[in-house]
């Protein structure tokens, strides 16, 4: 006797498929290479204006290895916990980059513009409170 396997309604055959994800440190990034021969990157990314937040990105691949892919799309803000959710085997280094960024704090290179160490002010307490709360449903997964 066969098992059908369940199919989601919202299943598209034709978007992409994830191939490999990797994270890498150096540039505190998990990068999703795809079917389509484009990646996504989510970073924990620091503005020109001073703000710093978890993002996606989406890049074209490179026609040869050692180019650099093309930017081509804004995926959009994303906070500590759903970069988790997204990436779970990730886990400890995307609370530790974080935990660095917010330990840092506000004396980093271009910040002398008070507008901008008022926004990345805001950004690192933000950033706190989704770190404890993303934290703090790490610590009740390990209890249950």
């Amino acid at each position: 006797m066969s098992t059908l396997r369940s199919i989601p309604v919202d299943h598209n055959p034709l978007d992409p498929r994830e191939i490999a994800t990797s994270a890498v440190p150096s540039m505190r990034l998990i990068l999703v290479l795809r079917s389509d021969e484009k990646s996504d990157r989510y970073s924990l990314h620091r503005f020109r204006e001073g703000a710093v937040s978890w993002r996606r990105d989406t890049f074209t691949a490179p026609q040869h290895y050692a180019e650099p892919g093309t930017w081509i799309a804004y995926g959009g803000e994303l906070t500590v916990a759903q970069v988790i959710e997204r990436f779970p085997e990730h886990r400890r280094a995307i609370l530790d980059w974080t935990r660095y960024e917010i330990n840092i704090g506000i004396d980093v290179d271009d910040m002398n513009d008070p507008r901008a160490r008022e926004l990345r002010t805001r950004s690192l307490e933000r950033l706190r409170e989704e770190l404890e709360a993303a934290s703090a449903v790490v610590a009740r997964g390990r209890a249950a």
